[in-house]
């Protein structure tokens, strides 16, 4: 493979921003992601990852080039379409992927991909990678590397900067450039001759050779294009020049004579023109129609024409209406109507509806009366909107009904106000229960009752004042409460002719679920206190158990690369281990992943335990080195 364009992520352009946003900051790769899903980014992560890589080499070979070496030696079986770059911190820093299949990966092969990735938009040398030492770049002038072999074409060509020339590909070259088995022994003595008289021995020539030097002796040192300089002197030689000598006629312009007439360069003077009037203004005079080709006419000089004389005039009067009985096919403005006799009357046509507009000054609809032949046979009077663009309130007017707005209007023909109860009055307490003033003891409250609590008062929430709202009564009920000052709801309930305690209820307002943590699963960003941290270790909740020998535990202990370290989150300082140094170990079993299976988290608690076992081992160390001395 060689120069796959990689795709930079938003993320990964932000993170080579320095601190100041004046150029780029170094950053380091430190995993590789592979997928067998062409599908490259989705939701901004790598699709159908499969997981990560650390076993990785890389190195700067080019300003836009890094040569990448992977390898998985896992018993993994995968088709490899697509990789990603990820940062120290986690960051998808560019991805590739292919819809072809880049590399199969069975169980008993070990993956050892070497490739090429081109950044196009970004400067390469902006990346570091781990310390690794088994890559195997591509040779340039200033990178050591693996180089490809130029053939004999390729070598005679001399155009391929990045192959190598063999000695049979130079020889190749040379039978090319001089001839097979060329240069001679011959030729190979005139090269090595120093001076031109000897030059002139080697070849035989002794000194009969002279030099041959001027004009017309055959030489071409003299020639100008090709030329001798009796060639130009010729007048069949020149060119630009006139067609004859002298010159036929022919036009100049006025810029390439000299002295020319004064009024052909400016505009003539009043005395200087010809052929004008006697006067200027001229006096009064006489035009034929057909001399006249614009102006306007005077009033009094347009004479009395008919209607057909005047162009488009039968068509504009078509078009305009009568003043008795106009029928008007659209809608007629004036600033006031008069009604004819009193009478003001929109008659409808055949099976169609009247209306009457009541519109504003500008043309907005405010109201409208109508009578509506399809809607039950009713007269409307509609109120608009301040936009008039729609109806907000409307008297709907039937033969024998009235509505407002869909709703009947009660009238003495369908309503007897005396056979309804009136607005006061009582029911059984247990359903009712009016209170004129505050309530001072919740437990005396009984049916159906709101009203507020009074300060001091007993049995509620806070002995002060609440919103009460008491349902049911006698041995059974229920209550809620408000305090006053406190945004805040109580509730409790009577069973059996006992109150419960009050109860606060939790609310959007003053619990947000996201702000505590799961009992199991959960994650911490921060800090854990409690007085002691206690785990299940029961032998009933364990199997394959096995007793951890001091020298193994000591060998783990010695492979683990224990770090100080700033969280980037708040820039505590704390000291550990990173999860990615013992993933996909013999202590991969510490490691904590995400869902997509990245390193996240380390269960310390077992390291602890092994830590344990190789102290208890080199105790005993120390117990038999005692007991030699």
């Amino acid at each position: 493979m060689s120069g796959l364009p990689i795709n930079v992520t938003p993320a990964g352009r932000a993170a080579l921003v320095n601190a100041e946003n004046t150029g780029t900051a170094p950053v380091r790769i430190a995993q590789i992601g592979v997928t067998s899903s062409a599908a490259g980014l989705v939701a901004g992560a790598l699709a159908g990852e499969l997981k990560r890589l650390v076993t990785f080499a890389g190195a700067v070979v080019a300003a836009d080039t890094i040569h990448v070496t992977i390898r998985d030696d896992s018993a993994d079986v995968y088709s490899m379409r697509g990789y990603a770059l990820y940062l120290e911190d986690g960051t998808l820093f560019a991805w590739y992927a292919q819809p072809g299949v880049i590399l199969e990966k069975s169980a008993q092969a070990m993956m050892l991909l070497s490739a090429d990735v081109r950044f196009v938009e970004i400067d390469a040398t902006s990346l570091t990678f781990g310390d690794t030492n088994w890559i195997n770049p591509p040779a340039t002038t200033t990178v050591q590397g693996v180089v490809e072999l130029a053939d004999n074409p390729e070598s005679i060509a001399g155009t391929d900067g990045t192959r190598a020339m063999t000695p049979a590909g130079a020889k190749a070259l040379l039978d090319d450039r001089l001839g097979a088995g060329a240069p001679s022994a011959f030729v190979k003595g005139l090269l090595a001759v120093a001076t031109a008289a000897a030059m002139r021995i080697a070849i035989g020539l002794g000194n009969v050779a002279t030099r041959n030097e001027g004009h017309n002796n055959g030489l071409d040192a003299d020639l100008l294009d090709g030329q001798h300089g009796t060639h130009y002197l010729a007048w069949a030689n020149l060119t630009g020049k006139p067609l004859t000598f002298p010159p036929s006629g022919h036009q100049h312009t006025w810029s390439e004579i000299n002295d020319p007439p004064s009024t052909a360069i400016r505009w003539p003077a009043w005395g200087e023109v010809t052929g004008k009037p006697l006067t200027f203004p001229p006096g009064g005079h006489i035009h034929a129609a057909a001399d006249i080709q614009s102006g306007v006419f005077d009033v009094e000089r347009i004479p009395d024409l008919a209607i057909a004389k005047v162009t488009n005039l039968t068509t504009v009067l078509a078009g305009k209406a009568p003043l008795a009985n106009p029928g008007f096919s659209g809608t007629a403005t004036a600033p006031v109507f008069t009604a004819n006799a009193g009478h003001m009357v929109a008659q409808a046509l055949p099976t169609q509806n009247a209306h009457l507009w009541l519109r504003d000054e500008t043309g907005v609809n405010q109201g409208l009366l109508i009578w509506d032949r399809g809607d039950g046979d009713v007269v409307r009077l509609a109120r608009y909107n301040a936009a008039g663009t729609a109806i907000e309130g409307s008297l709907s007017i039937y033969a024998t009904t009235v509505t407002f707005n869909g709703y009947g209007l009660w009238h003495a023909g369908n309503f007897d106000p005396g056979s309804k109860a009136a607005a006061t009055h009582y029911h059984d307490e247990r359903y009712t229960q009016l209170f004129p003033g505050y309530i001072s003891d919740a437990n005396g409250v009984n049916g159906f009752c709101s009203a507020p609590t009074s300060e001091p008062s007993t049995n509620t929430p806070n002995g002060s004042w609440n919103h009460l709202l008491n349902l049911g009564g006698g041995d059974y009920a229920a209550q809620i409460a408000s305090p006053w000052f406190e945004d805040a709801w109580y509730t409790r309930s009577r069973r059996a002719g006992s109150w419960a305690p009050w109860y606060k209820l939790w609310s959007s307002y003053n619990f947000n679920p996201a702000t505590k943590a799961n009992l199991s699963g959960d994650t911490f960003t921060g800090n854990v206190t409690a007085p002691k941290f206690i785990r299940s270790s029961s032998l009933r909740y364990k199997r394959g158990i096995r007793s951890i020998k001091p020298s193994e535990a000591l060998r783990l202990l010695a492979s683990i690369r224990f770090v100080e370290y700033v969280m980037r989150a708040d820039g505590s300082r704390s000291a550990g281990v990173i999860a990615e140094d013992l993933a996909d170990g013999p202590l991969d079993f510490v490691v904590q992943r995400t869902a997509s299976g990245a390193p996240e988290a380390v269960d310390y608690e077992p390291l602890f335990v092994i830590a344990c076992s190789a102290l208890q081992g080199l105790a005993e160390d120390v117990a038999e080195l005692k007991a030699r001395a």
